[in-house]
């Protein structure tokens, strides 16, 4: 495939990522949900702002968001991880980095969680092991995701994945990570939410 159109192929995927599932489940309910709480538009402030059963459909529909972006990738290209793979990142992006200041975007790791159990189950597996154990252990969902994004890309490596899926997952849990920077910053100051589901 020509680069340009590569480029121009993804533009999709990122659009997909944008999509404001949290925004709009708050919005029905009647609140900005930018403008409330964390003003972050992913589940865990829409659980503590609107209630657990918002929250969840958020992270639901945030999860098909990247299972759908990878899917349609791998029908378009089939048999070619590295394109599956840079929709995967691109409609995380999307997700964390939205378009200001219309869409405010989330942390990503739904979405993430989404494109990687079709990208790379195992590594996942693996990853939503690390996060279980985190959360039980600590009850705080920013610190599980951190520590889920690097057990992930490390299995990635453990597991001999393509080498195109392994820059994506590392690529992605850089961008997560950096998403969490406040909610690090909090951890490291003792302030940080907890949120018992």
């Amino acid at each position: 495939m020509d680069n340009i159109f590569i480029a121009l192929s993804l533009i999709p995927f990122y659009l997909l990522g944008v999509f404001p599932s949290g925004y709009l489940i708050a919005l029905k309910s009647g609140k900005n949900i930018t403008e409330s709480g964390s003003g972050n538009v992913g589940a865990t402030n829409v659980a503590r702002v609107i209630g657990k059963k918002a929250g969840a459909l958020t992270l639901l529909l945030d999860i098909l968001k990247g299972m759908l972006a990878v899917g349609i990738a791998t029908l378009l290209w089939p048999g070619n991880d590295t394109y599956a793979a840079l929709a995967a990142f691109i409609a995380v992006l999307g997700h964390c980095l939205s378009i200001p200041p219309i869409l405010k975007g989330g942390k990503g790791v739904a979405t993430a969680l989404g494109t990687l159990i079709v990208l790379s189950p195992y590594s996942i597996l693996i990853g939503v092991c690390a996060f279980t154990a985190t959360y039980v252990l600590t009850t705080i969902v920013s610190l599980g995701s951190v520590v889920a994004v690097v057990a992930t890309a490390l299995s990635a490596f453990f597991f001999e994945e393509h080498s195109g899926v392994i820059a994506s997952i590392c690529g992605i849990s850089l961008l997560i990570i950096y998403r969490h920077k406040s909610n690090l910053m909090r951890l490291a100051e003792g302030r940080e939410e907890k949120l018992n589901i």
